[in-house]
């Protein structure tokens, strides 16, 4: 049962087909709460090896992991060395030196120390340019965290679209807009822009895609009552799965700003609760399995709601459709399954570059691969938030280096060609005789590829 509510929170079924690493986090995360019980029933070297693998694993997916790694290690590490006496650790350790030894190759591996090198000796900072990091990194002290706190708390009473459309059909207002009035009314003046990213205002929307969609209404009403419920009465490593649960969203909304798509960072929370859902409803000692058929019919409704009307890539709606009161009617369906839906679009997903063109609003992408032959050097020139996905998926024989537009003209010379995406080109700052194979008119998504003559 609790395995069914993870697998249907709305943003966990969207994150599914995203190219984001979120999920993979989630996993470690898992897979460190299962390795680290198995510690605790039996000490041994393989267990702690896992443990120490996954945790470097973890950390290299996603730096945010670290919000996790510093609760678990504090707790469970205390119950490790509560449960086993210092003597049997040094036992375990010089009985084992030489797989430990041999255990640096693989955490050298999983861990990708070079990326955090490379940033350093590149960018001067081990996960990027300090002014990137420092634009999203939370600077209101106290208040700045605990005003992101109650923002998410808002955030988290997500009782989907639907209930939205039907709400305000029947009454005339929507429970979204509800919470963002109480927020408005009672806090704002409060909090204030404490925590807040500075070109963004909070807003409470309940929308069907990944980037802002939340975790359902089991989320506010299962899952974080049972992470509270097992804090309060659970047994002692559960007590501590749900603490480092816990500690890891106090350090995500400390250290982090509040952004419309910070949704993402929860997934780990409450994605690996399962053991706290399960625990809460065998405690529920009144009409247990009415209880339990209602969680599993709402849970499966969720989760085949979140697959079909997946805004990005819909089955019952055009892409980035609105939902409406008229979507939700059957007989409409087949009619958008053949005509609307992502499938039908993309040619049962035979066209990889459905998303790319209709950004651009072209074909710039496939022609791209067209023009430029293997083993070309490309000086790949960008505007903020540039996609540059598509050109990687594509060619991945060809080598792309990220160049400013200052210092096009000096390095031009080690390069085949240039790429300009979604900023003008100074052909000032080119060698003389070079040819433009491609421009784009587009005043929203400029770009020019330039062939470099030497």
């Amino acid at each position: 049962m609790a395995t069914l509510v993870i697998v249907s929170l709305p943003e966990f079924v969207y994150q599914a087909t995203s190219t984001k690493n979120d999920i993979i986090t989630v996993a470690a995360a898992i897979f460190c709460f299962l390795t680290v019980h198995r510690l605790l029933e039996k000490l041994n070297i393989n267990d702690l090896i896992l443990l120490i693998l996954c945790l470097l694993f973890g950390f290299s997916s996603k730096t945010t992991f670290m919000a996790f790694i510093i609760p678990f290690t504090l707790l469970f590490g205390l119950l490790l060395l509560r449960k086993y006496r210092l003597g049997i650790w040094i036992k375990l350790i010089s009985q084992n030196r030489w797989s430990l030894i041999l255990l640096i190759v693989p955490a050298f591996i999983l861990s990708q120390i070079w990326l955090f090198i490379h940033n350093y000796n590149f960018w001067g900072g081990w996960s990027g340019p300090n002014s990137e990091v420092l634009k999203y990194q939370q600077s209101s002290g106290l208040k700045g965290g605990i005003a992101n706190l109650v923002r998410y708390i808002f955030q988290t009473c997500d009782f989907l679209n639907p209930s939205d459309i039907i709400f305000n059909r029947i009454f005339g207002f929507t429970i979204s807009g509800t919470l963002q009035k109480i927020y408005e009314y009672f806090l704002a003046p409060v909090l204030g822009d404490a925590g807040l990213h500075k070109d963004y205002s909070f807003n409470i929307l309940w929308q069907l895609h990944e980037d802002g969609s939340w975790f359902g209404p089991f989320g506010f009403l299962l899952i974080i009552p049972g992470i509270i419920y097992s804090i309060l009465t659970g047994p002692k490593s559960l007590k501590a799965l749900s603490l480092t649960l816990l500690g890891y969203v106090f350090i995500v909304v400390y250290q982090i700003v509040w952004m419309p798509w910070n949704n993402r960072f929860f997934s780990l929370f409450f994605a690996s609760s399962g053991v706290c859902i399960a625990y809460l409803i065998k405690s529920v000692k009144i009409r247990q399995n009415l209880l339990i058929k209602i969680i599993k019919y709402t849970s499966i409704f969720i989760l085949f709601f979140s697959c079909a009307i997946n805004s990005n890539k819909p089955l019952l709606l055009s892409p980035n459709k609105i939902l409406t009161g008229s979507d939700l009617i059957p007989f409409k369906w087949p009619y958008t399954v053949v005509n609307d839906s992502i499938w039908a679009k993309t040619n049962l997903g035979s066209n990889r570059l459905y998303y790319a063109e209709r950004h651009y609003g072209d074909q710039r992408v496939s022609l791209f691969t067209k023009l430029i032959p293997v083993d070309s050097k490309i000086a790949l020139v960008t505007g903020e938030n540039t996609w540059i996905y598509h050109y990687l998926l594509l060619n991945p024989d060809v080598k792309f280096t990220s160049v400013s537009l200052s210092s096009l003209k000096s390095s031009a010379l080690e390069f085949d060609y240039i790429l300009c995406l979604q900023l003008k080109c100074n052909l000032n700052n080119i060698p003389p005789n070079s040819s433009v194979l491609w421009y784009s008119t587009s005043s929203t998504q400029q770009g020019k590829l330039i062939q470099l003559k030497r």
